[in-house]
């Protein structure tokens, strides 16, 4: 039981982190804007990465 419940604690804590380093990532813009929605999929989807 002991193991159990430290393996929880370190998913736990693992998982936390995971969502923390992820914190400072948003969305500038996106296309369609406004919560606008796609009645078909993209023929393309690009991501670029800024400092």
């Amino acid at each position: 039981m002991k193991a159990l419940v430290k393996s929880f604690a370190i998913f736990s804590v693992l998982l936390s982190s995971v969502a923390l380093a992820h914190e400072a990532i948003e969305i500038k813009s996106s296309t369609p804007s406004k919560n606008a929605m796609l009645m078909e999929a993209p023929m393309e989807l690009s991501v670029s990465f800024t400092k």
